[in-house]
């Protein structure tokens, strides 16, 4: 998620992945950024990992009903 006033860019997403790629190394350099408004968050604000990444793999994501952002997901599919 980007911080407000800023935009989402070419190169503030190669910036991210060279960042990536100093800190923890070359091969954890990600092959795909993605620029989203929000994430899949249970009630308890917790981020589901497995729902985004089913819906980041175009996968079914299983059982949402703790969802409190449902639309986060279709957001995740469409996101560039």
């Amino acid at each position: 998620m980007l911080k407000p006033g800023n935009a989402a860019s070419e190169s503030l997403r190669e910036e991210l992945r060279a960042r990536v790629a100093g800190a923890l190394g070359k091969p954890l350099r990600p092959e795909a950024l993605k620029f989203v408004d929000d994430l899949p968050k249970t009630r308890n604000a917790k981020i589901m990992r497995r729902v985004v990444r089913s819906a980041y793999l175009n996968q079914t994501a299983g059982d949402l009903s703790a969802l409190e952002n449902p639309q986060s997901v279709e957001a995740i599919r469409n996101a560039i």
